[in-house]
């Protein structure tokens, strides 16, 4: 789409943001996006912040050409004790930090999941989902070019329209999340094979 585009997060500064600011908007984004949510699931902003930092592939952002925010993609490469903790719903996103995950700057085979796939509400109907994906998808080949490559993929769906995204890229439930939520999975090959079926 012509009028929306995705930008590194070396460019937020020219869109008015530094790092805390912008994951003090996204975090405000979460909150307006998933009925219920609560810290157990969102987690702290300064964990978010530093995650951040640490490791700017993972964060994938949509502007108009306004240069709003219209959404976001984050995903984080979880260590494999975290990982299969997940499976189970007992390790909702909130207990996410920095020891919790892997070095995605590092070449390596880890597990992918997924954070948040959001669109703010008064662009959810006009196809924007798409692009952010798409983004997505190109980040993931740019860290494969890099030597960085996934063995198996996770989220938790928290909405009736996240649950649809998931079960079209092949994700399977795995277990209701104590903190709300349905925790879906599969190998990486699996999911790469069905991210056209949202093309």
């Amino acid at each position: 789409m012509k009028n929306v585009r995705s930008i590194p997060l070396k460019e937020i500064h020219g869109i008015g943001f530094t790092i805390s600011s912008l994951v003090t908007k996204l975090v405000q984004l979460d909150y307006k996006l998933i009925p219920n949510l609560n810290y157990d699931s969102e987690g702290s902003p300064e964990d978010w912040i530093e995650i951040t930092k640490k490791y700017p592939d993972s964060l994938v952002l949509m502007i108009n050409n306004e240069n709003k925010i219209i959404g976001y993609l984050r995903f984080v490469a979880m260590k494999k004790k975290y990982f299969e903790i997940a499976k189970t719903g007992a390790f909702p996103e909130g207990l996410i930090n920095i020891e919790t995950l892997d070095d995605i700057n590092k070449p390596g085979r880890y597990f992918l999941y997924i954070i948040m796939i959001g669109i703010i509400d008064e662009m959810q109907h006009k196809g924007f989902l798409h692009p952010l994906l798409n983004a997505f998808f190109t980040r993931i080949e740019e860290l494969e070019q890099k030597g960085v490559y996934f063995s198996e993929i996770g989220a938790n769906a928290y909405t009736s329209a996240g649950l649809n995204v998931l079960q079209r890229l092949g994700l399977k439930k795995t277990a209701p999340c104590i903190a709300g939520g349905e925790m879906h999975f599969c190998d990486f090959d699996s999911f790469w094979k069905n991210r056209k079926s949202l093309g």
